[in-house]
C-alpha cells in the first residue's frame, strides 16, 4: 500500500537528463487571484529532495522564506507540535506541553530572533524562573534539554551552526534526605491499620510483599495470579491529551511493561494467597450482583464497578494512614522500596532483588541497597552510643 503523503508535500519523482536526479513539488500558497502557487526542489538523491521539502515546509508554516525573520518562539512552537510531538509518547508531550505553554510562551526569549540567539539569552531565561522560583532545578534540566532538542534539529536543517544551550549553567541541587523507606517496626505498625476487605487496603499490603510498581500491580489479571505468584506482563499508565483550549484530560492506558525485565514472576507468602482468594470471592458476589453494571476486565484490583483503581487513590491511602497511626509520612512508593528494604534485611543477594524489582540496570538495585545499608549501619551505631552513654551513666 503506497504511504499517504502528508499536505502540501507533492510528489517526489525521478529524471533522467544526463545526470540521473529527483524532482518535486510543493504548494506554497496563493496568489491574490486565488491561483495556487508552487515551488520546485531538487536535488541528486529522494532523501536530499524530502529534507529539503521538510526545510521549505517549515519556513512556509513559520510564514517565513527568510532566516531574518524567524523568531524562536514561532520556530520553537512550529518544531515542538509539528515534528517533537511524533517522536514521543503522549506523556511525554504532555509534560512538555506544560512546559512550553506556562515557561517559554510569552517569554522575551521567544521574541528573539533565531539567527541572534546566544547562550546568555538561555542562561537569562533559566536564571530569571529560577529566581523567580517558577521552576525546579529539576524542571530547569528538563527545559534545558528541550531546548538543546530543538536548536539540534535546527542545526541538523541548518538553521543555526551551534547548539547554544550547551554553555548554560544550573545550580547544584542540594537534596533533603527523606526517609522514604518503611523500617520493619513502621511496616508492621501500619498494616495494623489496613482493612483487608477494603481493595485499595489489599493491594497496599500486596505491594508491601510484591514490591510491585503501582501501574504493574493495578493491571494484574486473574490469570496472571498463577499459585504463589504473580505474573507481571503489562501496566497501566497515565495518559494525558492536551485540548485544543490548553487543557489535559488524564486517562489509564494499558500499555507494555517499563522494560524487558519488568516481565517477571514474583512469588508472594501464603497469607497474601488466601487473602487474594478471599477477595475474589467477594469480587465475584459482587459482580453477580451487579450484572451488566459491573464491567468484568477481570482485574485483581478493582473498584467497585470493575474499572480499574485510580493511581491517586493508594497514595492517598498511604499518606492518610500514616497520619493516623503517627509514622512519618511516606508515599505508595515507599512501599515498593520497603519490599527492597526487606530483601535487604533478608540477606537476598543483589540480582536476586533486581530480578524481584524488574530493575533493568543492576546499579539501580545497587544503589538502592547501599542507601539501604547506610541507614542500616546508622542504626547499628546508634546501638553503640546508647551503650556508651549508659556506661557513662553507670560510671558517674
Amino acid at each position: 500500500m503506497q504511504k499517504r503523503r502528508l499536505k502540501g508535500e507533492g510528489a517526489i519523482y525521478q529524471v533522467k537528463n544526463r545526470k540521473n536526479y529527483f524532482v518535486a513539488q510543493i504548494s506554497i500558497g496563493k496568489d491574490r487571484s486565488g491561483k495556487r502557487l508552487r515551488e520546485t526542489i531538487t536535488g541528486s538523491s529522494k532523501k536530499e529532495v524530502f529534507q529539503k521539502m521538510q526545510k521549505a515546509l517549515f519556513l512556509i508554516n513559520t510564514d517565513s522564506y527568510s532566516k531574518e525573520k524567524i523568531y524562536f518562539g514561532e520556530f520553537f512552537e512550529n518544531w515542538f507540535f509539528n515534528y517533537k510531538k511524533l517522536e514521543i509518547k503522549p506523556n511525554s508531550f504532555a509534560r512538555y506541553e506544560s512546559l512550553w505553554r506556562l515557561k517559554i510562551k510569552d517569554y522575551p526569549i521567544c521574541n528573539i530572533k533565531l539567527k541572534d540567539l546566544k547562550t546568555i539569552h538561555f542562561q537569562n531565561h533559566i536564571n530569571s524562573l529560577l529566581s523567580e522560583q517558577l521552576i525546579s532545578i529539576d524542571n530547569g534540566k528538563r527545559l534545558l534539554n528541550l531546548f538543546s532538542s530543538c536548536l539540534n534539529w535546527a542545526i541538523d536543517h541548518e538553521f543555526l551552526f551551534k547548539n547554544y544551550c550547551k554553555g548554560v549553567k544550573l545550580p547544584k541541587q542540594i537534596k533533603v534526605k527523606k526517609n522514604i523507606v518503611f523500617s520493619f517496626e513502621e511496616q508492621t505498625k501500619f498494616i495494623e491499620y489496613l482493612n483487608l476487605e477494603n481493595t485499595v487496603d489489599l493491594l497496599i499490603l500486596t505491594t508491601f510483599y510484591s514490591g510491585l510498581r503501582l501501574g504493574e500491580i493495578t493491571a494484574l489479571t486473574w490469570e496472571d495470579f498463577q499459585d504463589n505468584y504473580l505474573n507481571i506482563n503489562k501496566q497501566y499508565q497515565n495518559e494525558y491529551k492536551i485540548n485544543n483550549d490548553g487543557t489535559k484530560t488524564r486517562q489509564l492506558k494499558l500499555v507494555t511493561t517499563k522494560t524487558e525485565s519488568s516481565i517477571r514472576l514474583v512469588p508472594i507468602p501464603k497469607n497474601i494467597v488466601e487473602l487474594l482468594l478471599k477477595h475474589k470471592e467477594r469480587q465475584d458476589n459482587l459482580r453477580i450482583k451487579l450484572k451488566k453494571a459491573y464491567k468484568n476486565n477481570n482485574l485483581i484490583f478493582a473498584d467497585d464497578i470493575g474499572n480499574p483503581i485510580e493511581h491517586k487513590r493508594p497514595n492517598r491511602r498511604v499518606k492518610q494512614i500514616c497520619k493516623e497511626s503517627g509514622i512519618p509520612e511516606k508515599t505508595f512508593h515507599g512501599v515498593r522500596h520497603s519490599y527492597a528494604s526487606r530483601l535487604y534485611e533478608m540477606s537476598v543477594n543483589v540480582k536476586s532483588a533486581q530480578s524481584l524489582l524488574g530493575h533493568s540496570n543492576y546499579q539501580t538495585t545497587m544503589n538502592i541497597y547501599t542507601h539501604i545499608s547506610k541507614t542500616h549501619l546508622e542504626k547499628e551505631i546508634n546501638k553503640f552510643d546508647l551503650l556508651a552513654n549508659n556506661r557513662q551513666t553507670e560510671t558517674n
